[in-house]
């Protein structure tokens, strides 16, 4: 008797909790604020205000006054750096026109020592910034090419190399703008001998 009795309870609950229990998974999934996907005919999830705003400021350019600013600050780094890379520049050009006056006095002597004869140094038509002309041993002019505005003082006005390997006691001072230069002919050996670049 109580085997029926169980038996009719369970038979009669069953199809009732499993109603229950499909209705709650429906509402569930009908009442979530996150379907995974929808329901077959809805129209597509659009992208949220948020997602959109990062996605237009993300692709945007740069403003006009963004590209001022930057414009602005370029033009006060190049005037702050032009300056000293000028004077930089202009020390290297006064070094490179030294060691032209420097060239020339080594080949004069190289010249006299080879070739068994005097050479003697003296300026282009009485101006050395127009070059030395080296006459004797060998008959040319060695042209310098000096900056304009530079000056070129030879004194004695003419530097005589001896094939023994002496030379005049001479010097040579090489002035552009506010740089100077003094060369000096050692007597023993005919070579230049320079001293530290002077800023006036």
């Amino acid at each position: 008797m109580y085997c029926k009795m169980i038996s009719r309870l369970f038979s009669s609950r069953q199809p009732h909790r499993w109603r229950r229990g499909m209705g709650i998974s429906a509402g569930r999934e009908r009442c979530s604020p996150h379907p995974t996907s929808p329901p077959q005919g809805w129209p597509e999830k659009s992208p949220a205000v948020g997602e959109e705003s990062f996605r237009i400021a993300r692709c945007r350019g740069f403003s006009l006054i963004e590209l001022l600013v930057v414009l602005v600050l370029i033009g006060i780094m190049a005037g702050v750096a032009a300056p000293p890379m000028g004077r930089f520049l202009d020390s290297l050009e006064f070094k490179k026109q030294t060691g032209k006056i420097m060239a020339a006095i080594r080949y004069a002597r190289l010249k006299a020592i080879t070739e068994g004869k005097v050479v003697v140094m003296t300026a282009v038509e009485g101006d050395a910034t127009q070059g030395l002309t080296l006459s004797g041993a060998v008959n040319e002019v060695r042209q310098l090419d000096l900056a304009e505005g530079a000056t070129l003082e030879i004194e004695p006005l003419e530097l005589i190399f001896s094939p023994e390997g002496y030379a005049t006691p001479g010097t040579l001072i090489l002035t552009s703008g506010e740089r100077s230069q003094t060369i000096f002919i050692d007597s023993m050996t005919a070579l230049p001998l320079i001293e530290d670049v002077d800023e006036k």
